[in-house]
């Protein structure tokens, strides 16, 4: 359990970094998608969050280009992040590390416990980067799986429906949320 709560702490930890630096560039709302072909929408779409786009024209853009983009949502489930990709993230979390570790060294608490930074301080950095490195790969493929939610083909549909009643399986939840989502849109 103790173990469980650190590896969460530190999520906490780097997503609150990680939001600090690029909420600059969400808020802005400079992002428009109407001319991203469907590779780039796919990578916007699986590098965000699972409900981003909901008030924007992402989801629309991802309708647009349904019959295109269903395969290619389909395969980032199935085959997850290149091993390119996987190491952008581990040297992003490297960083992430080095920096947490410096905040908490000069004082910074992000609003936390003392228990809770003494927990953050003391993840090693190899423990770090594979809680984020999982975190990762569990997001991309969860992304992958809401993206069918909007592209709504039959394909899409059967992935979905495979994985929603494998109760085994990581993602059975989000499965079971997309087709809820795909249905409610009927």
């Amino acid at each position: 359990m103790k173990n469980n709560k650190k590896i969460f702490l530190n999520s906490v930890v780097s997503a609150f970094l990680a939001l600090r630096m690029f909420l600059p560039i969400i808020a802005s709302g400079q992002v428009s998608y109407d001319k991203l072909s469907a590779t780039e929408v796919l990578q916007v779409w699986l590098r965000s969050n699972c409900d981003a786009g909901e008030n924007n024209s992402l989801p629309e853009r991802i309708k647009a280009l349904a019959t295109e983009i269903e395969p290619m949502f389909i395969n980032a489930f199935r085959e997850g992040p290149s091993t390119e990709e996987i190491s952008k993230v581990q040297n992003i979390s490297n960083k992430q590390y080095e920096t947490m570790q410096n905040a908490i060294k000069s004082g910074e608490d992000f609003g936390l416990k003392k228990e809770e930074v003494d927990i953050a301080r003391s993840q090693s950095l190899p423990a770090f980067l594979e809680n984020e490195k999982n975190n990762f790969l569990l997001a991309y493929r969860s992304q992958a799986l809401m993206g069918l939610s909007i592209t709504g083909g039959d394909a899409g549909k059967n992935i979905l429906r495979q994985v929603s009643s494998d109760e085994k399986a990581p993602l059975n939840s989000t499965a079971k949320y997309a087709l809820k989502k795909m249905e409610s849109k009927k």
